[in-house]
């Protein structure tokens, strides 16, 4: 590579090897890596529970998904100690759901595979309210940026009726008490402990709006999973009517 004087390229040579197809493969690297994959195995294999029936991710960002429960709730069960009411995360970070029979870590790991980690995070009702009309507009009310993945939710409920105006179309948004085991009306000017990602704390997929500031991490997302799992030993698909939609004339 040659660059002038003010550092630009100006002329580039080698040798390229093309990569593809015609190449031949070379015999030690699958038995390198079957020898390397033999310890990973007696960690992905590893048994969790049992699914009694299918998960999918097809309706996930358009209404409540069963896999989408399951995470949320998982990461609320990890932080109610902690004193969390609500967890949420975004449908794009779900990148698998679950089969039915006996689930893996593997499972686990290929349902949320990015390493992510809990965050807890403070916001008012109306914070709240408004991160679920900007997904049910799929803009920001706050920044006016696209919100590019919707969200999951646990320990919250409500409606939401696409035929109403933007920013007027979430309602009946109930947040749940574990010590009186009733739902119960937000209040726009209260303060709720929420469990996300790091990613979404970060202003991933534009949920936050504006990011948070600062926080810390706590557990890896996949472990909340797999231990809630490993409580629930058997455990299947189930819509609690969560995320309700109404559709007006």
């Amino acid at each position: 590579m040659k660059r002038d004087e003010n550092d630009e390229v100006v002329s580039v040579n080698g040798e390229p090897i093309l990569l593809d197809q015609t190449l031949p493969i070379d015999e030690a690297t699958p038995a390198s890596v079957a020898e390397w994959r033999k310890s990973f195995s007696i960690f992905t294999e590893t048994f969790v529970g049992v699914s009694t029936g299918v998960f999918t991710t097809d309706t996930c960002r358009v209404s409540e998904c069963a896999i989408g429960n399951l995470i949320t709730d998982a990461m609320l069960d990890a932080r109610r100690a902690a004193g969390v009411q609500i967890a949420f995360t975004n449908v794009g970070g779900i990148r698998a759901g679950l089969p039915a029979g006996n689930i893996t870590v593997a499972d686990i790991l290929t349902i949320l595979p990015f390493g992510n980690t809990l965050v807890d995070l403070t916001f008012t009702g109306e914070k709240i309210v408004e991160m679920l009309e900007s997904a049910a507009q799929g803009t920001s009310i706050t920044s006016g940026k696209p919100v590019i993945s919707n969200s999951v939710w646990a320990g919250l409920k409500f409606t939401e009726t696409n035929s109403q105006p933007a920013g007027d179309r979430i309602s009946d948004v109930q947040v749940y008490n574990s010590e009186t085991s009733e739902w119960e009306d937000i209040v726009l000017t209260d303060a709720y402990l929420t469990v996300t990602n790091d990613f979404v704390a970060a202003g991933g997929d534009n949920i936050i709006q504006p990011p948070a500031a600062s926080f810390v991490t706590t557990d890896v997302m996949a472990d909340a999973l797999q231990h809630y799992i490993q409580t629930l030993r058997t455990f299947g698909p189930e819509l609690d009517g969560r995320w309700r939609q109404e559709v007006q004339p």
